[in-house]
């Protein structure tokens, strides 16, 4: 790969916020997130177009909340993807522990264009983001919200589509 990075942030602090983070193109995990209680607000982000099959296979994702984190809310993370030279298959856009799936609103994951594909949304909820049958391109997303699976064809989906909101 031509990414010169292995990881766009890695947060090791408590109490941490982000508000519009963005991160694209690095070779392992694009964001870790081990300290306490944080929150983000908005992250768009892009995987390497570039890695061959073993970004996959070595479990790389998107957005990963450390093994050990108890609290950390998530609001609007997107994951895309554009595997241009290798049919890469990641296993899931966002990886966090499983009591913290709730606290994760309007999770989503899109395909852009290319030859691979991600199984799911966050952790094994959601669907596949991948080239659909029979089309040449066409970015396809592909949301997770209050346990049901959306998806859209088009360029864009009205937000009640997705009607997570904090209470």
């Amino acid at each position: 790969s031509n990414n010169p990075v292995k990881n766009g942030a890695i947060i090791n602090g408590d109490d941490v916020t982000m508000y519009g983070l963005m991160v694209e193109h690095t070779v392992e995990d694009l964001v870790q997130w081990n300290g306490e209680r944080g929150t983000t607000f908005f992250m768009q982000s892009e995987l390497p177009y570039d890695v061959d099959r073993t970004f996959g296979a070595k479990g790389f994702t998107g957005y990963r909340i450390g093994d050990d984190v108890t609290s950390h809310t998530a609001y609007g993370i997107g994951i895309y993807h554009f595997f241009r030279d290798h049919r890469v298959t990641v296993d899931t856009a966002i990886s966090v522990p499983a009591a913290l799936v709730p606290n994760f609103y309007s999770p989503l994951t899109v395909y852009l264009n290319g030859v691979g594909s991600i199984k799911h949304v966050i952790n094994e909820f959601g669907e596949a983001a991948e080239k659909p049958h029979g089309r040449s391109s066409g970015a396809i997303a592909k949301w997770y919200c209050d346990g049901q699976l959306l998806s859209a064809e088009q360029p864009e989906l009205p937000l009640e589509l997705c009607p997570t909101s904090p209470a």
